[in-house]
């Protein structure tokens, strides 16, 4: 920064420098010089992009190896503004300056996100336009937090069960199966709220079931130019007592409080990051990776909403659904063919 800028700076109304989509970003610029300074004016950039970027190592002949890069950049936010559009003489004298600022943001912005291979970021950028010099540019970063209302989610009340099976011992000394369930009430949350759970184990195996644990994970899977990786992150857990041989058992309990976490799909979805969340049970049996038995949740930032009796208010796209089931079961319409089959523990 030249020495006739003492002061050159972005500052947002909310001091946090969070918002959401939709909501109105407000806050000014400001300059204070201490002596003359050319200039022809200043613009601010609002700006908000994804960028992912994977390293593979490729191997030839002899021995040697090389590293390539895949990248993925997609714009979700880019919004110039003129805060002084013009400086008499080019030339600006002494004193302080402020000049405000404010934009809607667009309604479907994905949410803010920092990973292992990529990131979706979003920031604003100063620059004073000087002439014959390069310009000089001040950024502050600032914070989306995705938007996604459960209550647009279909499945995001229904029911949630997953089941997997596991065989008990190393691969030349099986020892019996092992079966795991685990069953939630509803797929859709929101931060704070706590997820209750029931999970049932056989273990018909000669071996007892060690670290059985009930998991939440995050998992963002990372795509550019055709390749994709994914990054898991533990969120909670809570660890059971051990299973003994022969035994069969029931657990019902609640993960508690779900951590403040960008929303299922970065809320508005981004076409290079994808984020989703499973809840896992999860036993060592042994042998390989074990007893393992995800499903998956969706987290919003809207819970879903109750009549005064209790009942999940329908979202006009459940409604009709639910009226058309109701005229299948009616016979006034061809039933629908369904995929989805269920399979229960004995």
């Amino acid at each position: 920064m030249s020495r006739e800028i003492r002061r050159f700076d972005i500052q947002f109304k909310d001091p946090m420098a969070t918002f959401r989509p939709g909501d109105v970003l407000a806050g000014s610029v400001q300059l204070e010089l201490s002596q003359d300074l050319k200039m022809r004016g200043v613009k601010l950039f609002l700006q908000g992009i994804s960028r992912v970027t994977l390293k593979e190592e490729r191997s030839y002949t002899k021995g040697s190896s090389t590293n390539v890069l895949r990248k993925n950049v997609d714009v979700y936010l880019d919004e110039p503004i003129m805060v002084c559009p013009g400086v008499e003489g080019n030339i600006m004298k002494p004193g302080r300056y402020d000049w405000p600022f404010s934009l809607r943001l667009p309604p479907y912005l994905p949410s803010s996100f920092e990973g292992q291979y990529g990131r979706v970021q979003y920031w604003a950028k100063a620059v004073i336009d000087r002439p014959w010099k390069g310009d000089t540019d001040f950024t502050r970063n600032f914070t989306v937090l995705g938007q996604l209302d459960l209550n647009t989610e279909e499945d995001a009340r229904k029911p949630v069960e997953g089941i997997a099976d596991a065989m008990a011992g190393s691969f030349c000394f099986r020892s019996g199966p092992i079966a795991g369930q685990i069953v939630l009430p509803q797929r859709g949350y929101v931060s704070g709220q706590c997820i209750p759970f029931t999970v049932r184990v056989q273990n018909k195996s000669k071996r007892p079931v060690r670290n059985v644990r009930v998991t939440l994970s995050q998992v963002a899977f990372f795509k550019a130019e055709g390749q994709q990786k994914k990054q898991t992150v533990l969120l909670k857990g809570l660890t059971w007592r051990d299973i003994t041989a022969g035994e069969n058992i029931t657990w019902e309990d609640e993960l508690k409080n779900i951590p403040a976490v960008p929303p299922s799909r970065l809320g508005a979805g981004c076409k290079c990051i994808d984020v989703k969340y499973l809840v896992s049970l999860v036993a060592n049996t042994g042998s390989g990776k074990g007893l393992e038995v995800p499903v998956e949740v969706i987290i919003g930032t809207v819970p879903l909403r109750k009549t005064e009796a209790g009942t999940p208010k329908l979202t006009v796209k459940a409604a009709a659904k639910k009226n058309l089931d109701a005229l299948e079961l009616k016979g006034e319409i061809k039933p629908r063919l369904s995929r989805t089959s269920e399979s229960r523990l004995d």
